[in-house]
């Protein structure tokens, strides 16, 4: 089959692109999910283009991924190799992401595709006696939502942490009841975020009291999951207590951006005018805006309501750009909303 090369190589830089934004755009609190959705049909149509292209654009694949070995690369790379289940280029993308470059793509691979284009090779990771395809095949069941079965109890005894920690994210999502005892007994592994991770599995199954001491720890601590781990704590604590804890953490200056994202965790209205005042203190400008919206519910038009860049976020608080980090409200803008919204 022939092929257009510049084409083809506009589609796998173009979905090397879009998959990165939309891990970007993803990980915004609270992600705009029209936003999502338009780089979703973008990302699909590029993918789309590469597999009418077929084997033929794996050369053209591996060019970008080794000029640029992000995860967005990799990302295309391993959609690619998973959808045309050829195992060389699977593995060699296993390679790719084993060695640390951009591994985020794999995952987000797993996610992507459909469960049927990955059932038989999560079937050879399952029983492989490498770490890292088990910790994909345990990824690839919690990317999916889907249930392992009695596969799950493996992957809660595995000697990879990795692969315990995915099993205990899995048992969590899944509230399977059956494997509480497991969860309390990786309480106290010795991976932290092993231990987390089944601390989080406790308290969404409301066994949060032995695992408060845990998740804690883990906000305190910044963890990866430190914002899951707020919201397993505030959602266990009398009002009182969690309002108190809130407290404590805002007096912290390395958690007091935590402390008012939390508050709208608590969804009191009465905290809607603290949060707006909070949003010109460039420290805590954005929490406070995903705090607002998860009381308030979300806007109609999020550009009327965010600065479009950094340098324009920057100048109007005062700061560097390079200081700030997320999606920076418009304090004006959110205020003019908190008015029509008490008339």
């Amino acid at each position: 089959m022939r092929i257009a090369a510049s084409i083809t190589r506009q589609h796998v830089e173009l979905a090397a692109f879009l998959w990165t934004l939309r891990d970007a755009e993803s990980r915004q609190d609270p992600p705009h999910d029209d936003i999502l959705e338009d780089i979703d049909a973008r990302l699909e149509a590029n993918l789309d283009g590469l597999s009418i292209a077929g084997g033929a654009a794996w050369p053209f694949i591996l060019e970008q991924y080794e000029a640029s070995p992000q995860k967005g690369e990799l990302f295309v790379a391993a959609v690619h190799a998973l959808r045309r289940r050829e195992q060389q280029r699977i593995e060699q993308v296993i390679a790719f992401a084993g060695a640390g470059e951009g591994h985020e793509g794999l995952l987000g691979a797993l996610a992507w595709l459909k469960p049927d284009a990955l059932a038989s090779t999560v079937r050879t990771w399952i029983a492989s006696q490498d770490a890292f395809c088990r910790y994909l095949a345990a990824s690839a069941y919690l990317g999916h939502g889907a249930d392992p079965g009695p596969r799950l109890i493996p992957f809660l005894q595995d000697p990879d942490a990795r692969v315990r920690a995915q099993g205990f994210r899995i048992a969590g999502r899944l509230r399977r009841a059956d494997t509480l005892d497991r969860l309390r007994a990786g309480l106290g592994d010795a991976d932290p975020d092993a231990r987390l991770a089944a601390a989080l599995a406790c308290a969404a199954m409301s066994h949060t009291a032995s695992a408060l001491a845990p998740l804690k720890a883990a906000v305190i601590s910044h963890s990866h999951d430190a914002a899951m781990a707020l919201r397993a704590v505030l959602a266990a604590l009398p009002a009182r207590e969690a309002r108190h804890w809130l407290g404590e953490l805002a007096d912290r200056p390395d958690t007091r951006a935590l402390a008012v994202r939390g508050v709208g965790m608590l969804r009191r209205r009465e905290d809607l005018p603290w949060l707006v005042r909070h949003m010109d203190d460039a420290a805590v400008a954005a929490p406070a805006a995903a705090a607002f919206l998860e009381i308030f519910g979300p806007v109609e038009d999020p550009d009327e309501y965010f600065y479009g860049d950094a340098e324009r976020a920057a100048a109007a608080l005062g700061v560097d750009a390079e200081t700030l980090e997320g999606r920076i409200p418009i304090a004006m803008a959110f205020a003019a909303l908190l008015v029509a919204g008490s008339r």
